[in-house]
């Protein structure tokens, strides 16, 4: 059975977010955007204690680090070298919802290896989706990592993040000094077919006070003219998020019922259509038209009635295989 038999929606919903090391803000967003978003992109998310385990080998017990979780979502990031070094934590991460496990997402982290850049795959009935998730500090270090990049083989269908180079290409009321690394980010993203998707408002408000300026950026494909885009208010972080919404079909573990072969279920159903059928032929008169049609309708009645009866809905997890 293929991929194509599951449920299709027209548009994989995306949540995109600097949450500003929020914890709390984290835990709000995955209970909020659970029947709201498919994918929730996070930047500069929480990376610390989160609580604490049994040990064998140490009374006090061994720290979990990481960040928050939620049964509903899986969380895909960078993985550090050393989990307890602030300069390798990770400062970009995925929360893909379980509905979308049969697409398979995967961190690939094979092509790009990075603290501050995730690229995110997922694969539906037109291929797979290329989506890269960036944060930039005050430094451009991301930006400057993308530069450097070799091309990247497949299509990017989707690039966004807080990139944090205020710049009159995105912003053309921007008066202060551009910052130089702009240049290299809108050469990546040409290279690359991407192209800017202006909404003309701010995304970051500073808490300090400071104007407001536009250093979170949405890039798509240029020869995609359905996706929406749209910024909603920032709640607990300074800077706005973006809603997504790809013209990108979408797979989900929607699949319909079935009956497993050689099952229990599998031989009750067998037997039901067996003394349907045998109940049918028994009033079987065929000797007109509509006594046919009638014979016909019953014998389709008996079919739809065992299966169900015995068909239940399947679970897909991570390791559900897609056909």
């Amino acid at each position: 059975m293929s991929d194509t038999t599951y449920e299709k929606f027209a548009g994989l919903r995306i949540y995109s977010q600097n949450v500003y090391k929020k914890y709390n803000w984290i835990n709000t967003l995955l209970e909020r955007r659970e029947n709201l978003s498919d994918v929730i992109l996070i930047q500069e998310p929480l990376w610390g204690l989160i609580r604490y385990a049994p040990s064998m080998t140490d009374k006090c017990s061994d720290p979990i680090i990481g960040m928050p979780s939620h049964p509903s979502w899986r969380c895909l990031y960078p993985k550090p070298a050393d989990q307890f070094s602030e300069s390798d934590r990770p400062c970009v991460a995925a929360y893909v919802h379980q509905r979308l496990w049969a697409m398979k997402p995967k961190l690939c982290s094979d092509v790009i290896k990075s603290c501050n850049i995730m690229l995110l795959t997922m694969n539906g009935p037109r291929g797979q989706l290329h989506m890269l998730n960036v944060y930039s500090d005050s430094t451009g270090s991301a930006i400057r990592t993308l530069s450097t990049l070799e091309s990247i083989s497949s299509p990017i269908g989707y690039l966004g993040g807080n990139f944090n180079c205020p710049s009159e290409i995105w912003d053309p009321e921007y008066s202060r000094r551009n910052s130089p690394l702009a240049e290299v980010l809108a050469d990546f993203t040409y290279q690359h077919g991407l192209y800017y998707r202006q909404l003309g408002c701010p995304t970051h408000y500073p808490a300090n006070g400071d104007n407001p300026s536009i250093i979170d950026l949405i890039f798509l494909p240029r020869n995609d003219e359905e996706s929406i885009i749209s910024i909603g208010k920032h709640g607990e972080s300074d800077h706005c998020p973006f809603f997504v919404e790809l013209r990108f079909p979408i797979l989900t573990g929607n699949k319909p019922p079935s009956i497993k072969a050689g099952s229990e279920a599998d031989a009750e159903f067998t037997s039901d259509i067996m003394d349907g059928l045998n109940v049918t032929v028994g009033l079987a008169k065929p000797q007109s038209r509509d006594n046919i049609i009638h014979i016909m309708t019953l014998i389709s009645e008996c079919f739809v009635k065992a299966w169900e009866a015995h068909a239940t809905l399947s679970q897909t997890s991570v390791r559900s295989k897609g056909w």
